[in-house]
């Protein structure tokens, strides 16, 4: 019994990291889409702006402190949310494991 506890154990591990790569590429490519989005809107709304607002300088600092935030908190939003779906999956995956284990010393 111990020895397919040991399998299935190697089997999660594998699992973990298999889901864990696929898990990078997801988000990596769910960042860009969301970047590009965000940039997108930004642009859009830009240039729906009338010159009198572009000869403001407090405009183009507005503009100029908006730029690396506007990609950076989505960002971390998705990869903190990734990583919470990791975290909740691991605990799951645990308490399998704990619950099989203690019924096999009964």
């Amino acid at each position: 019994m111990i020895v397919a506890l040991a399998i299935v154990q190697l089997a999660l591990f594998a699992l973990t990291a298999l889901l864990g790569t696929i898990r990078n590429i997801t988000q990596q490519l769910l960042q860009n889409s969301v970047a590009m989005r965000i940039q997108l809107m930004v642009m859009e709304k830009a240039a729906s702006l009338d010159l009198q607002f572009y000869e403001d300088p407090a405009s183009y600092d507005f503009f100029a402190a908006l730029r690396p935030i506007q990609s950076n908190r989505p960002v971390m939003m998705i990869s903190t949310a990734f990583g919470l779906v990791q975290t909740l999956l691991t605990f799951l995956t645990m308490i399998a494991l704990l619950v099989a284990v203690s019924r096999c010393w009964r």
